[in-house]
């Protein structure tokens, strides 16, 4: 229980008791009637504190008030999230777009950007990545240059191909299993969801429980998009898919076969984390808990 909340407290997220019986590790698991006693328990020793239906660390009672305060910028940063989500449920082989990191958690900064996870049709990867980002930033979503705060991060794509996360998993990687259990789904083609959920079970089997979240919107591609994806499904699709992989390559000025966890570049996966700092996570998480006694 005091790991699980070690960990939420490195981004100064306290949690509801639900949540924190949800996230307890494997290792933690007890009956409700018994967390609730081990909890009260452990407020009793000081060791916890619980405001507001909110469980923190003793060392950090701000943190409830903390997460009350987000509530305006997580509902500011979601309603442009989901406009962005109903934009490309229209562009030809998306299949998947979630919410990720701090905001699909619930602790996004106010002037954050917005993280979106993609997943493309297997073959149109590079194609896919491109119509995403015109039809992002021909609306204003997509950030870019000085333009941050609440617009549209498109750092990490993937194909049906690449669903199971744990290629890039690093040896101790607490930080990917709550990613990936976090995960938002705002549309989702058909079974692309489960699919995706079945490939990740390594991560979800951490945790205590990590129900299946159900989309925002609804997965059913227009028609209009459906026809675009039939046309370029054969050998113009193809073509352009071979003409958008060169154009990219050559703007991103790097090899298009990188793979180091943190940036990858490939036919089946982009993604474009240069400031990784999945490992700084898992030290300080390592530290926090040692410093209490677990």
């Amino acid at each position: 229980m005091l790991r699980t909340l070690a960990f939420f407290d490195l981004f100064d997220h306290p949690l509801t008791l639900y949540e924190l019986y949800a996230w307890l590790g494997r290792t933690e698991w007890r009956a409700w009637s018994a967390f609730r006693v081990a909890l009260e328990e452990l407020e009793r020793m000081g060791r916890v504190r619980i405001e507001n239906g909110m469980v923190m660390l003793a060392d950090h009672p701000e943190l409830a008030e903390t997460r009350r305060m987000r509530s305006a910028s997580i509902a500011q940063k979601m309603k442009r999230a989901t406009r962005a989500a109903r934009l490309l449920r229209w562009a030809p082989f998306v299949e998947m777009v979630a919410v990720c990191n701090r905001l699909s958690v619930g602790h996004p900064h106010e002037d954050s950007d917005i993280d979106v996870f993609i997943v493309i049709r297997d073959g149109r990867l590079w194609c896919g990545r491109l119509l995403v980002t015109a039809l992002l930033h021909l609306a204003g979503l997509r950030r870019h240059g000085d333009k941050i705060a609440n617009r549209v991060c498109l750092s990490f794509y993937l194909t049906p191909r690449a669903a199971a996360l744990d290629a890039i998993k690093r040896d101790d990687d607490p930080y990917l299993r709550y990613w990936i259990a976090h995960l938002l789904p705002l549309f989702a083609r058909a079974a692309m969801l489960r699919d995706f959920w079945q490939a990740n079970q390594w991560a979800h089997r951490a945790f205590h429980q990590t129900p299946q979240p159900q989309p925002l919107l609804g997965g059913r591609a227009p028609a209009l998009t459906i026809l675009f994806a039939w046309l370029l499904g054969g050998w113009i699709g193809d073509a352009l898919e071979r003409v958008s992989r060169a154009l990219q390559v050559r703007h991103m000025g790097m090899s298009a076969a990188r793979h180091d966890s943190a940036v990858v570049i490939s036919d089946t996966m982009l993604k474009f984390h240069e400031n990784d700092r999945r490992e700084w996570y898992a030290t300080q998480w390592a530290t926090r808990t040692n410093g209490l006694g677990i």
